[in-house]
């Protein structure tokens, strides 16, 4: 299946880019964007029958991995303009919050969007499955690290509550390495009195 791919894309970036048990005022985000296109051009490609069919959709992803679980955190932004960092306070899905589960359960979202697009060319007389899907970042929505404030709409129900969220700003990749631990070593590339320092100095928004 195409869309096991693009979650392994997804997850094997975390898993490289965001160590579990890095600080817990950051986290990685990132817009994926996915395009389905149909030109309207018959099976030889030379001869056009019918009018140009699309199928579009963007989301914001939120990784926080303060402990030996992952935090993933979901929205839809195909109908808004989102940029990250500095932004207002969002309500985003939790998808997962798991140490190993979150690879799946928190990719789901792709398979979905798959069956969504396929219905929607189904709609329009077209075999969804035969047009080859475009995946990629949005714009400027490449993996980026930075400050993080959250809070769950309802802590009674730890597990299905969404969060809203506050993306500070973005933390230089030069920087990032302060706040993470380090699997190789199994210990904190961090000092925590001298991270809450550089917090102090960095502030959210």
């Amino acid at each position: 299946m195409e869309s096991n791919n693009y979650e392994g894309f997804i997850v094997d970036t975390v898993e490289h880019f965001l160590p579990r048990f890095s600080y817990r005022h950051i986290c990685m985000a990132m817009t994926i964007r996915m395009d389905w296109h149909d030109h309207g051009y018959d099976e030889t490609g030379n001869n056009k029958v019918r009018e140009d069919t699309n199928f579009h959709k963007e989301v914001l992803l939120v990784f926080h991995r303060p402990s030996n679980y992952t935090k993933v955190l979901f929205k839809d932004i195909t109908e808004e303009r989102v940029f990250l960092g500095h932004n207002k306070e969002m309500e985003m899905e939790q998808l997962s919050d798991h140490d190993s589960c979150w690879r799946s359960d928190g990719m789901r979202w792709v398979f979905q969007t798959f069956v969504e697009a396929w219905d929607y060319f189904e709609k329009h007389g077209l075999e969804g499955r035969n047009v080859d899907p475009m995946f990629g970042y949005g714009l400027s929505g490449y993996p980026a690290f930075f400050r993080i404030k959250l809070e769950q709409k309802d802590p009674s129900d730890r597990w299905n509550s969404p969060y809203m969220v506050t993306l500070g700003r973005k933390i230089p990749i030069h920087e990032i390495s302060k706040y993470m631990y380090d699997p190789d070593h199994q210990s904190k590339l961090y000092d925590l009195e001298e991270v809450e320092k550089l917090v102090d100095n960095f502030p959210l928004l």
